[in-house]
């Protein structure tokens, strides 16, 4: 095999800049080396399918709650889940709601309002909470609160599934 330097002065000053620590070799590129093309696709892959915003709308397949003075199960499947909701507070007296994650055995609050109402004055207090949860096997996703007081209203939508698998919206036909 012949050793012959490669005599293109474009493509030795490439090799130089992306390789500094090559340049004290005392060798440039030579025809026996192997050159290993790389394309990159980042800019097309880009443009194509839909940005995260989009495939995280909400759609027809919504899954909605509404839960007061209860606990209640609002997503019991596995994977990723947008998941919003209004803590709405009426003016009757102190109230608590939660949004948790529950394995049977423990109980991992997301989100909690305290409404320390003393049953005078006017007005409603709401809370709006709007964020993305995964759930693993054995794991729900439950409402919470404690008087009629105060409600928690809102819907879910799965997003992908467990393995991270995008689930777009509900009826979107692009590719």
């Amino acid at each position: 095999m012949v050793d012959t330097p490669i005599v293109s002065e474009a493509l030795q000053k490439d090799f130089r800049d992306n390789f500094p620590s090559q340049v004290n070799s005392g060798r440039d590129l030579h025809v026996s080396d192997v050159i290993v093309p790389v394309v990159d696709f980042s800019t097309s892959t880009a443009i194509s399918g839909l940005e995260a915003s989009l495939q995280q709308a909400m759609d027809f397949n919504i899954t909605p709650f509404d839960v007061s003075n209860a606990t209640t199960t609002i997503i019991s499947t596995t994977g990723f889940f947008r998941v919003m909701a209004l803590f709405n507070a009426q003016p009757l007296g102190p109230s608590t709601g939660a949004i948790q994650m529950n394995d049977s055995s423990t109980v991992k609050i997301l989100f909690s309002q305290d409404y320390l109402h003393n049953g005078s004055g006017n007005g409603i207090q709401d809370q709006f909470v709007d964020f993305i949860v995964f759930l693993k096997a054995g794991v729900t996703l439950e409402a919470t609160s404690s008087t009629t007081n105060l409600s928690v209203i809102g819907s879910s939508r799965q997003i992908a599934d467990i393995s991270g698998t995008l689930v777009n919206p509900d009826g979107y036909t692009g590719s």
